[in-house]
């Protein structure tokens, strides 16, 4: 069974530009993957 964690970090390696080191840094920013697609565009700059 595929879980909503699941399906976020299957679409973080969708977005151009974004690899293991940025997500990483990313999820430690927000929290988790659900998170970093919750968040303003803004706010990930």
């Amino acid at each position: 069974m595929i879980t909503d964690k699941t399906l976020y970090q299957i679409a973080l390696t969708c977005i151009q530009g974004v690899g293991v080191v940025h997500a990483r840094n990313l999820m430690r920013a927000v929290g988790d993957e659900k998170a970093i697609f919750s968040e303003k565009t803004g706010s990930l700059e």
